[in-house]
């Protein structure tokens, strides 16, 4: 009976012992997403507030602005063919960047909470003020560029 007993002791501690390493992997896996989402969405920011985001901002912001006073603005597609090449790609950069936004929180790759503390703001600030003029009579609403941006709206605004 005692040796019985004493294999039972030994099959439930190794039983337990895989237990506990399976747990503490789960536990580890999960804590390294969390930091990977955390450390995505820092990386993310560093790209939006570095020195040629900031000028590509202020570019297209004067951009859409011009856009915007005419009778008529023009959406994104038909803007792209009145700009220079150079100006284009100052527009391209921050739709670029919102594009990635959106794919990147519609795949769960970002902290929510941390993004929406950085980034809701300015994105809230381009979306009433420039995104939606680019759309004009639903021409482009399919774009990947805007089923993403309206991703980001939809979890944030």
């Amino acid at each position: 009976m005692e040796i019985i007993l004493t294999i039972l002791g030994g099959l439930l501690g190794i039983i337990g012992a895989f237990t506990g390493a399976w747990v503490a992997n789960r536990y580890e896996k999960r804590e390294k997403i969390i930091q990977d989402r955390k450390d995505t969405t820092i990386a993310l920011y560093n790209e939006y507030q570095n020195s040629e985001m900031l000028k590509a901002r202020i570019e297209t912001q004067y951009i859409f602005a011009q856009n915007n006073k005419v009778e008529n603005p023009l959406p994104l597609s038909d803007l792209r063919e009145t700009l220079d090449i150079e100006k284009w790609l100052y527009v391209a950069m921050v739709m670029t960047f919102f594009e990635k936004l959106g794919i990147l929180l519609e795949n769960d790759y970002l902290d929510l909470d941390l993004s929406k503390r950085l980034l809701q703001y300015d994105f809230q600030y381009w979306h009433e003020k420039y995104f939606s003029n680019l759309i004009i009579n639903g021409k482009q609403s399919q774009a990947q560029w805007w089923k993403a941006i309206q991703y980001v709206a939809k979890k944030w605004l």
